[in-house]
């Protein structure tokens, strides 16, 4: 069995997550510093989000250099010593590659302005544009250069986007693996992955065909292949925003030989309902349901999903579906519908301690370039948009919600950093923080150490039950309770959970319950945001 069907993979956002330096950003020495808090959760892999050299227009996701280290995250020395501590606990390192784009300070970038023919090719310049299209961050993805050119960049106008058609560009990917291998990373987080297999035709463009599956695919096994990728057991996963049912399994199906696993993300626009995401609907719970239902069942024996309601890209967890009324309750809830999946459980920072959305007071306390690009966008189209109007529009489902600093405890900026963070400390982290949680035998961390326990423990037959169980919901019309049972051999796994902040009737047996996230259980009525897991042994 691959080592990563078995463990939890703990991302960590290295400008958010400990600073050492006190200049007010997060660095590798800090991380080196707090695996053995990530061995006590019980993680056996990390997946660190940019650290290469970077201007940071897009935080590290616009690489200037594929192969050093951003001196504000520390020295390649700093990564070896972060490498040989989590050798020490067996947490393997994931990486994280931007390949569709490279940051305009990029070299390749910089020879390509100078009009040498090599690097030219390397990016996608046109004299007319094929595709109308805007920016994924605001804005046309065209961006005019000496009068009468143009280049692509599907995000920022400092993010111009690589042409994988070229040869080139592949080889110098197939190097970047193979130096990041050598230096002994477990995986690696392909970044928007689905994006490097651009159609460039024109006549299938007007027919809305903007990504080439067959080339895509091509692309990926010719990296895998003809790379050192191809001797490892590397945990790699793709994050494929456009990604069906169908097309992870071409992505995951082993037989095909690409990647491990994807991030799909159906269940997470399941109530934005073809709006932007700012203005997602209330959850459908049923809809909801349905959607993991069905990449559960389609995956399985398939393929291999990553498994996720957060991440550095999206709202905090229980601020998104959970209720921060009900933080302790609901962060458990959706922990624990999430871990009994099938797949491997990407746990976000702060997420096992119940970290929230934060309020910003003002656009200016803000970082992320998406939100001051968007507003620039949208002003163009009407005048009478102000800022706080904005504010208010980006309020919850804003990227800074989930990387605003770590809360390790109560002292000077929750412990973070002696310095002026790059980003705003979220007010409440006297009553949320790491050192609390570590004293408090009912908290949300040793929630979920239980969960990655019960996974990784393969003595344990739930553990089987985990990682090769069949699935299948209960009450799927039940707008309140979310509760599947998955089955393997003679064992069976029952999750029933209360998604609501009402009391809810239920018909379940008292019996066989494993795990409870109040202290008592009532016949057949759940409280609100309980839930419970039962294992029948038959």
């Amino acid at each position: 069995m691959n080592w990563w069907k078995n463990v939890v993979v703990y991302q960590i956002y290295p400008k958010s997550f400990k600073d050492t330096n006190n200049d007010g950003i997060g660095d590798l020495k800090g991380i080196e510093e707090k695996i053995p808090y990530l061995n006590q959760l019980g993680v056996g892999a990390i997946w660190i989000s940019p650290f290469f050299l970077s201007p940071m227009v897009d935080n590290g996701y616009d690489v200037q250099d594929y192969k050093k280290i951003n001196p504000i995250f520390g020295t390649m020395e700093d990564f070896d010593n972060l490498k040989k501590t989590c050798d020490k606990y067996n947490i393997k390192i994931i990486v994280d590659f931007v390949a569709n784009h490279t940051s305009d300070k990029h070299e390749w970038f910089q020879k390509a302005l100078k009009n040498e023919e090599k690097y030219k090719d390397y990016y996608v310049f046109t004299k007319d544009p094929i595709w109308e299209k805007k920016s994924v961050f605001g804005g046309e993805a065209w961006e005019k250069i000496n009068n009468d050119e143009y280049y692509l960049h599907s995000f920022a106008v400092n993010q111009p986007d690589l042409n994988w058609e070229n040869p080139n560009v592949r080889k110098e990917f197939k190097e970047i693996m193979n130096f990041w291998i050598d230096k002994g990373i477990g995986g690696v987080r392909f970044d928007v992955i689905d994006d490097i297999g651009k159609n460039l035709d024109r006549d299938l463009i007007k027919k809305g065909i903007y990504i080439d599956i067959e080339k895509l695919h091509s692309f990926v096994k010719e990296w895998r292949n003809e790379s050192k990728w191809n001797q490892e057991d590397l945990l790699t996963v793709g994050e494929s925003w456009d990604s069906s049912t169908d097309k992870a399994i071409l992505y995951t199906n082993p037989e095909r030989k690409e990647l491990a696993m994807v991030f799909g993300f159906e269940h997470i626009m399941s109530n934005w309902n073809n709006k932007p995401k700012w203005e997602a609907d209330k959850l459908d719970l049923a809809k909801y349901k349905k959607i993991i239902s069905k990449w559960q069942k389609e995956i399985h024996n398939n393929g291999w999903l990553a498994l996720f309601m957060s991440n550095h890209d999206l709202p905090r967890m229980i601020s998104n579906f959970g209720d921060e009324k009900y933080r302790i309750e609901s962060g458990k809830s959706l922990a624990l519908v999430l871990h009994m999946l099938q797949g491997t459980p990407f746990v976000y920072q702060g997420e096992e301690i119940g970290m929230l959305n934060c309020k910003f007071n003002n656009l200016e306390e803000h970082d992320d370039i998406e939100i001051h690009q968007m507003y620039e966008s949208i002003k163009k189209e009407n005048d009478d948009y102000t800022k706080e109007k904005h504010l208010q529009y980006v309020a919850k489902m804003n990227r800074d919600n989930a990387r605003t600093p770590m809360q390790w405890n109560k002292d000077l900026n929750a412990g973070f950093t002696n310095g002026k963070p790059w980003l705003k400390i979220n007010e409440n982290y006297k009553e949320i923080n790491v050192e609390d949680a570590l004293k408090d035998s009912n908290s949300l961390f040793y929630w979920y150490q239980k969960l990655i326990n019960f996974r990784k423990d393969l003595t344990n037959p739930i553990s089987n039950v985990i990682i090769n169980g069949d699935f299948e919901l209960i009450d799927s019309e039940n707008e309140k309770i979310f509760a599947y049972k998955r089955q393997y051999n003679n064992e069976e796994l029952i999750v029933i959970s209360n998604w609501s902040s009402d009391k809810v009737e239920f018909k379940f047996n008292k019996e066989n319950i494993i795990l409870n996230n109040y202290d008592y259980i009532n016949d057949n009525l759940l409280e609100p945001w309980q839930s419970i897991l039962i294992f029948i042994k038959k």
